[in-house]
């Protein structure tokens, strides 16, 4: 691995590195406590390499990467070019960054693409998968804010109790799913938003479908 020579660069390569640890610690829903305790380190520790304020070598990233179950490379994205290295795109895939999700036909189609996002290919080992960005706060009890991304995985069947992206009426939309008896319920986190119900042929109609089963919510901020 190729060193890194300038202040400037080595100050903002830790403050890169600290941000992925920090993302894919709220990714793995872990407190800064939790990960410390599965390292060894301190509460504290843990914050100062998150804001890239104390150096972190290979071997402890690499510890790091194991407690947060990413490969290493997910740490290191966004240094490659201080390090004079180029990604692993074997590790890697691209997903779409939709802004609006459509059927035709029964195909999803994306549509209003925002970017690619590098993932993981461990995160992704079957299926269709594209991302999100949660429009709304009504999922903030799941840990989901508005502005984050979400990691879809595509599939019509849910779950009890599962997340998913459901639209309604052509419009996407984060709710839990419940199937009772004949009926879908679609719920909120939020008690404010009303409950969607509607028999198990209708949910499927025109009005209600349901898109896929969200993985994981990555911060944006």
């Amino acid at each position: 691995m190729s060193t890194i020579n300038h202040a400037q660069d080595i100050s903002r390569f830790y403050e890169i590195v600290g941000g992925n640890i920090r993302n894919y610690r709220n990714i793995g829903q872990l407190s800064l406590q939790a990960l410390g305790d599965a390292l060894g380190l301190t509460k504290k520790t843990v914050q100062r390499y998150e804001t890239g304020e104390i150096k972190v070598d290979m071997d402890r990233l690499a510890e790091i990467a194991s407690a947060l179950s990413v490969e290493l490379a997910a740490l290191l994205e966004g240094t490659e070019s201080m390090l004079g290295a180029e990604p692993r795109a074997a590790e890697l895939v691209r997903l779409p960054v939709a802004g609006k999700v459509s059927f035709n036909n029964g195909d999803l189609q994306y549509r209003e693409i925002k970017g690619y996002e590098a993932t993981p290919k461990a995160w992704v080992n079957e299926g269709e998968h594209f991302y999100l960005q949660a429009k709304d706060d009504c999922m903030a009890a799941a840990g989901i804010i508005q502005g984050d991304l979400l990691l879809i995985q595509r599939q019509d069947k849910i779950a009890d109790g599962e997340i998913a992206v459901v639209l309604v009426n052509g419009e996407p939309a984060l709710r839990r799913v419940y199937c009772q008896g004949d009926h879908f319920i679609l719920l909120s986190d939020n008690v404010k938003l009303s409950p969607i119900i509607r028999e198990a042929g209708a949910s499927y109609g025109t009005d209600i479908r349901i898109v896929g089963k969200v993985l994981k919510s990555i911060a944006t901020y």
